[in-house]
């Protein structure tokens, strides 16, 4: 595929081939480079030391809040909007907040998130995290209050614009 794909850039004229004579053959360049199965079988040996995850545990942090909205105040935040756009009844808690429930909000729903540190709200540099599982037709705003700058410099502001139209 390699060699295919060389030739053809070759052929549209992206690349000019340079041929030298080293007296070298193919067989006696490639002897130092390691092949491919090799490679392979280095990356197996790696990966079967990682630990893994059984389905159930993959499950369980898949659906565990606390994992993938890792904010406390932005929980709390979406879990008073979830129940006040009738999402949720009265009583639910952030347990109950799912990706599958965020991704279900109706198209063109507005989410105006308050987040007030004066007020206790919690202030992470992951505070949009989590925000993303909303369907992306949906609208999710945010209003960061800071006590003061230092903790507003805790914010992952690029992370943060990926997740919020405002």
């Amino acid at each position: 595929m390699k060699k295919s794909m060389l030739t053809a850039l070759i052929a549209l004229g992206f690349i000019t081939p340079i041929i030298t004579n080293t007296g070298a053959s193919a067989a006696e360049f490639n002897q130092n480079e390691p092949n491919a199965s090799a490679i392979i079988q280095k990356i197996n040996q790696q990966q079967q030391k990682l630990p893994k995850l059984s389905e159930k545990q993959l499950k369980i942090q898949d659906s565990d809040i606390e994992t993938w909205m890792p904010n406390p105040s932005l929980r709390e935040a979406i879990l008073g909007l979830l129940i006040q756009n009738g999402y949720l009844p009265e009583g639910s808690t952030v347990n109950d907040i799912t990706k599958d429930l965020l991704a279900s909000v109706d198209d063109g729903s507005i989410f105006d998130i308050d987040i007030d540190t004066f007020a206790g709200g919690e202030m992470t540099p992951n505070i949009g995290e989590g925000l993303q599982y909303f369907n992306p037709e949906a609208r999710v705003t945010m209003e960061i209050s800071v006590a003061d700058d230092s903790r507003a410099m805790q914010i992952n502001f690029a992370q943060l614009h990926e997740n919020v139209d405002r």
